[in-house]
Formats: structure tokens, sequence, C-alpha cells
């Protein structure tokens, strides 16, 4: 799974096997802070955990977030990322359809970073991980 891009939903165990294995293969790796329940705390999570271009201002525009996230990543020099959602359920269960736009936004994340053409001839192999 490491070496394939794309969403998955995985159990701790998992996750934490797949962190410590990218981590120790220089891989970047990202981690939303814990117990995200609401989409300002999504949007701050965000803001705390990740390269964004332009910065984020404001917690209403989820297309700012979801082009702001993709530049930041796409700006990286690394070519390989991974990002880790735990504690997901709690913004699933206290904000269910702001919890979708978001997954939304994140399983769009690896195929468009992969993309030649967007990333002019710098594709990135992105892997996230919704721990469940």
């Amino acid at each position: 799974m490491l070496g394939s891009p794309g969403f998955f939903a995985v159990d701790e165990l998992t996750a934490a096997k797949i962190m410590l294995d990218a981590q120790s293969d220089g891989k970047r790796v990202f981690c939303f802070p814990r117990h995200i329940s609401s989409k300002a705390q999504f949007f701050d999570g965000v803001r705390a955990a990740f390269p964004l271009d332009p910065p984020l201002h404001g917690y209403h525009s989820w297309d700012a977030l979801a082009d702001s996230l993709w530049s930041g990543l796409e700006g990286l020099q690394e070519e390989d990322i991974v990002i880790v959602w735990r504690d997901s359920r709690h913004m699933q269960m206290q904000a269910e359809e702001d919890f979708a736009i978001a997954l939304d936004i994140l399983h769009d994340l690896p195929g468009a970073l992969a993309d030649v053409a967007l990333t002019v001839n710098q594709p990135k192999k992105l892997l996230v991980l919704q721990v469940v």
C-alpha cells in the first residue's frame, strides 16, 4: 500500500506501520491534529499541519482550502507524501456534511497531485490514510 498513491481507510496498527516505514524511508508525513469535530477545527487543523499556498484565511470556502492545500503539497521538494487523519469519526458524528466534503477533498488530492500536466511534470505520490 505504501507504494500506491491514493486514499485508504485503515486501522490504527496499519497506519502506525505505514507511518514508521514512510519516515524511515525519508518520506514526508503529515498528521492532522487529533479530535477534529467541526469545519472550523478541520480548517484550523489544515493550517496547523500542512504547507499552504496561498495561506488560508477564514473558514468559509472549501474550494479555497482545497486549492491552498493542493498548491502547498505540490510545492514540496519531496515526491512521496503521506497524510494521516486519525479520529475522523469525531467529525463524522458531529458535522456529517462537512465531513463528507473534507473526505472528498482528501480523496481527490492523490489523483490531482499525480497528474503530470497539472504538476508541470513534477507529480507527487500521495498516500492519504483515514484511520477508522
